[in-house]
């Protein structure tokens, strides 16, 4: 799926970040999984 999205572009780059040099982005994704397994389990 998004290999198909990229082909809406002209010109993409794929990069990758280590986890240690994007600390807002782990943040908030481990955010979203903390609540996945919350909600899964009957949680939050």
């Amino acid at each position: 799926q998004a290999k198909a999205l990229l082909e809406g572009f002209r010109d993409f780059r794929i990069e990758h970040i280590p986890r240690e040099k994007n600390h807002e982005a782990d943040k908030l994704a481990n955010l979203a999984i903390d609540s996945h397994f919350a909600k899964k389990s009957g949680g939050a």
